[in-house]
């Protein structure tokens, strides 16, 4: 006979421990909202400070150069200049041509102990043209119009050079990769109003031939030139 006094260990209630399923759900639930938690904080995290992306990792792919490491584009549609920078848009801090890295060049081919470090600005008017103020002007006498030529990638360029030799202000119209298309649509519709006395066109025989061939796709596809190019990157996606 059982000691009616005598303690025993309370039953054991099968729901307490839970199904196998429950313990691993327990588990994966928390891993995948984590997971995520840290893809949208690095999503969102790399668009805002672009910057700290490796330029290791823009030179891999061009879209993710153009679309992931220069978000501060704006396109058009329908596509006339296809892009420019974002109205007021305003960057600076310390550049060094020297540095192979800014050119997608290798480490090997860095002059040794060398340094040509400037303080570089880039600003864009209201317009997204890239000149040294925010404002639009209502005349202009001599009008720049190009694609990287007219970046001022150095601490005299040779746009400041022209303005002390003219004695006139140039307006600069242009982005990096522009074509000679690009370039004209720019003139047509900011410049011709201004009434200037010169307008000079930057073209190199270059890259600014399949530069032209892409602006004539891009237009005749009826999307913005981001929209084609991420079309064009979905596709080889799913191929």
């Amino acid at each position: 006979m059982q000691d009616p006094g005598a303690s025993f260990p309370p039953a054991q209630d099968s729901t307490s421990q839970g199904r196998p399923g429950q313990q691993a759900a327990n588990v994966l639930v928390p891993l995948l909202l984590t997971l995520i938690v840290v893809f949208v904080a690095l999503e969102v995290g790399f668009r805002v400070f672009y910057p700290l992306i490796p330029l290791e990792v823009c030179a891999s792919d061009p879209i993710l150069t153009h679309y992931t490491c220069q978000p501060y584009l704006v396109y058009d549609k329908p596509l006339r200049l296809g892009y420019r920078y974002k109205p007021g848009y305003k960057v600076e801090g310390w550049w060094d041509p020297a540095k192979p890295s800014l050119g997608y060049l290798e480490q090997e081919v860095e002059p040794s102990d060398r340094s040509d470090a400037f303080w570089f600005t880039l600003q864009a008017d209201e317009m997204g043209f890239p000149n040294d103020t925010d404002e639009w002007r209502e005349q202009v006498d001599l009008v720049l119009v190009g694609d990287s030529f007219v970046i001022r990638t150095a601490p005299k360029t040779w746009i400041e050079l022209l303005e002390e030799q003219t004695g006139q202000d140039a307006l600069v119209m242009g982005a990096p990769s522009w074509s000679t298309l690009n370039e004209i649509a720019a003139v047509e519709q900011y410049a011709l109003d201004l009434a200037p006395k010169w307008v000079v066109l930057m073209y190199f025989e270059g890259n600014d031939l399949f530069n032209t061939a892409q602006y004539i796709e891009r237009r005749a596809s009826g999307l913005s030139w981001k929209e084609f190019d991420m079309q064009a990157c979905r596709s080889t996606g799913d191929r």
